[in-house]
């Protein structure tokens, strides 16, 4: 089983707190733009979030059956040029996060945290300057009826202020 993903023409603002940690995220499914939502403090470090009546979530979906991931690739490019402060490291990433249907308390799984190369700070980036990454021989099990989002964000080191960007992204899954 394979789910393609995307959030593509219009893209979304993703972005980090001062410390680079993940704050501004995006579920992402297959649509033309994405509303961002916005972690609380800590939540990202606990690995786990709640919605919100506040949250912008984006879709999701619902296990149809017992399956096992088995690989992840995505895609990341600029909407619009960007600069990045000089000595950053900008790390875009997606993953999968778990909840039961009754609680949409999610669990993010750290195993499927998939990396793109970087973007580094200083350089003029213009627009649609791709990132791509993949994980591979994965063996997670996600049970069926678990509601699964499909979190994108950004990572950021060597920052002296939180960092943002619009990104578009694609990618997609493979279930066994």
């Amino acid at each position: 089983m394979m789910i393609p993903f995307a959030i593509g023409k219009y893209g979304v603002y993703l972005g980090t707190d001062v410390l680079g940690n993940p704050l501004i995220i995006a579920f992402s499914g297959f649509q033309t733009e994405a509303e961002e939502t916005y972690l609380l403090e800590g939540e990202w470090a606990a690995g786990t979030f709640a919605v919100r009546p506040d949250m912008q979530i984006g879709p999701s979906f619902i296990m149809p059956r017992d399956a096992i991931l088995r690989t992840v690739y995505v895609l990341f490019h600029t909407v619009y040029d960007i600069t990045f402060e000089a000595g950053a490291i900008i790390q875009p990433f997606v993953c999968l996060a778990v909840s039961n249907p009754e609680d949409f308390i999610f669990t993010i799984l750290p195993d499927t945290l998939t990396f793109t190369d970087t973007y580094t700070g200083g350089v003029d980036y213009p627009p649609h300057a791709n990132r791509s990454g993949s994980l591979t021989n994965l063996n997670i099990a996600v049970p069926e009826g678990t509601v699964v989002a499909i979190v994108a964000g950004i990572m950021a080191q060597n920052i002296t202020a939180a960092v943002n960007g619009k990104f578009s992204i694609s990618g997609s899954l493979f279930f066994e």
